[in-house]
């Protein structure tokens, strides 16, 4: 069957639409006729099967189309691009959910405070499991009360600055 499909795609008798529709043609006879296992009367509910799965991957496919045209009309890649085209800013709010096995929440908060992208009222917002205790932040951040729903904790800290001010 691929030597159907690549050979006859590679070799310009047909299109990939069409070696797929021979290729299904191919496995009907191979299975009716060769291997003796598909029946006349079991064909209807494969076809009732198959086009309950087609059906919902077309409904999949028309809710991302439908999706990508709200995107594309409200401007959002546009607005994205002007946002972080602007990086002389500094962010006021940063979420993180570092992967916490690869132990690299300190190396992220490191980052952020060497890197100083967060404003002087700045806050991060740090999303992780509820069984992890979050290790000590390093100065200018400091933890506000973590809150926890269900199996997620989310912790907030701030800069000094904000909570002086």
């Amino acid at each position: 069957m691929p030597v159907i499909i690549i050979g006859g795609i590679l070799s310009g008798i047909f299109t990939a639409t069409e070696s797929g529709a021979i290729a299904c043609a191919y496995a009907l006879i191979l299975g009716a006729f060769v291997y003796k296992e598909l029946k006349l009367k079991n064909m209807f509910g494969l076809f009732v099967d198959c086009a309950k799965s087609t059906g919902q991957v077309l409904v999949v496919v028309a809710c991302a189309s439908l999706f990508t045209w709200v995107i594309t009309v409200a401007q959002v890649p546009q607005t994205v691009s002007a946002f972080l085209s602007s990086a002389g800013e500094k962010f006021g709010l940063i979420f993180i959910d570092p992967p916490y096995a690869a132990n690299l929440w300190e190396n992220t908060i490191k980052a952020i405070s060497q890197f100083d992208i967060l404003s002087n009222h700045g806050i991060i917002v740090c999303e992780s499991p509820a069984d992890q205790d979050m290790p000590p932040v390093p100065p200018p951040y400091f933890l506000r009360r973590p809150y926890r729903y269900g199996r997620v904790k989310i912790t907030t800290y701030f800069r000094e600055e904000a909570a002086q001010g």
